[in-house]
């Protein structure tokens, strides 16, 4: 299972797209599609984003939060 599948479903809010050259604006939001295959080094994470974009995310380049549920408690692993 890849590093990033848990998160298929989870809605995100983006915090920065360092290596896009047009990215979408920090602070959007979306829900995460699929996650694909690498590509050069990076996983490749598809989104739905709110603003009609599908711009995709790569993992451990892009940064986001996930945007926990009403109900719903994310563990950060802070202590």
């Amino acid at each position: 299972m890849n590093m990033y599948e848990h998160l298929v479903g989870k809605r995100i809010k983006l915090l920065s797209m360092p290596n896009d050259p047009n990215p979408i604006p920090v602070g959007s939001e979306g829900v995460i599609e699929m996650v694909g295959s690498e590509f050069e080094g990076s996983t490749q994470i598809f989104v739905k984003w709110d603003n009609g974009s599908n711009l995709i995310l790569l993992g451990g380049v892009d940064h986001w939060q996930v945007i926990p549920l009403e109900d719903e408690v994310i563990d950060e692993g802070l202590k």
